[in-house]
């Protein structure tokens, strides 16, 4: 059996929403916590809460545009 290609995040409510996300989101959320955990020093559950937050800030730009272009 294959190894899950990503680890489930420290906090069990943010597990569970990360499992909505697509590919592309998912790899973004990912890569967004190990640059916080590597360049910022972050613990890695502080880093995953500061991706989500980041990537809802994104999603909410990218939506906000479509509605308005």
């Amino acid at each position: 059996m294959d190894a899950p290609k990503y680890l489930a995040p420290l906090d069990a409510t943010l597990a569970m929403r990360v499992l909505g996300l697509d590919e592309p989101q998912r790899q973004w959320f990912e890569d967004c916590c190990a640059m916080r955990e590597l360049h910022f020093g972050l613990a890695r559950r502080e880093a995953e809460l500061a991706a989500w937050a980041d990537l809802q800030r994104a999603h909410r730009r990218v939506t906000e545009n479509a509605r308005s272009g």
